[in-house]
C-alpha cells in the first residue's frame, strides 16, 4: 500500500475537511468531520484534532475506521479504509478546566493524535463509481 500517489497527496494537502466514520462495539455508526488529515508515510495517515468524545470512544473500542476526502468542485476523492494503530492525547485546551468539564462534559478539552494504518483506498464520488481498491 503506497499512499504517496501524487493525486492522493495533492487532494489531502488541499482538503479543507475530512469525514471520519467510526462505529461503536455494537456496530452503531458515527460520522465526524475534521481538519488536519496528514500523510505520515506510504502506509499511514494521521490526525491531530479535537475529535468529539464519541469518535475517540468508538476508536478505542472498535479500531476500524473509514476516512473520506473529496474535492467539492469535481465531487471526486478517496475513501481510506483502515485500522487505528495509535490513539494518543495531545494538547489541552488552554490547560484543563474542571469547571468546563462539569458544565460541558461532552466537549473535548484534549486534542487527539491518531495514527491510522490504511488497508484499502477506494474512489469516493457522487454517481457511478467502483469500490475497487485503487492502489
Amino acid at each position: 500500500m503506497n499512499l504517496l500517489n501524487p493525486e492522493i497527496v495533492e487532494l489531502i494537502n488541499r482538503a479543507e475537511v475530512s469525514y471520519v466514520a467510526t462505529s461503536d462495539k455494537n456496530g452503531y455508526p458515527h460520522l465526524a468531520v475534521e481538519k488536519g488529515l496528514k500523510i505520515i508515510d506510504e502506509k499511514y495517515l494521521g490526525f491531530n484534532a479535537w475529535f468529539c468524545r464519541k469518535t475517540v470512544e468508538n476508536l478505542r473500542n472498535n479500531p476500524e475506521v473509514a476516512i473520506a476526502v473529496c474535492d467539492p468542485l469535481s465531487r471526486r476523492g478517496y475513501q481510506f479504509l483502515g485500522t487505528i494503530a495509535e490513539v494518543k492525547e495531545g494538547a489541552m485546551l488552554d490547560g484543563f478546566n474542571p469547571e468546563l468539564e462539569k458544565k460541558e462534559k461532552d466537549i473535548p478539552q484534549i486534542e487527539s493524535r491518531l495514527k491510522i494504518e490504511i488497508n484499502e483506498v477506494l474512489n469516493f464520488a457522487t454517481g457511478p463509481h467502483s469500490d475497487k481498491n485503487v492502489l
